[in-house]
């Protein structure tokens, strides 16, 4: 069974490992915001994210920039900023 933020059939990546080494950020952020369930808070489904980033401790700059912009996300409360 698919958690609240995380999108049905989606596979379950350990936090910190990144897709592929051409990934970009913000085609993981794309993504996993396009695949969020219906009716799901996008800026609380965000901060879930910036905890798994958190507990990662990983020193990875693409990490830190999707990090930032699921922090972005979530302090706009998902509207446009």
């Amino acid at each position: 069974m698919a958690s609240s933020t995380q999108a049905a059939g989606a596979t379950e990546r350990p936090a910190g490992q990144w897709p592929s080494p051409r990934t970009q950020p913000e085609d993981v952020f794309l993504v996993w915001l396009l695949g969020l369930p219906e009716g799901t808070d996008p800026a609380e489904a965000a901060r879930i994210e910036i905890a798994r980033i958190d507990a990662a401790e990983l020193a990875d700059g693409r990490l830190h920039r999707l990090r930032a912009l699921f922090g972005a996300l979530a302090r706009t409360g998902g509207a446009p900023a």
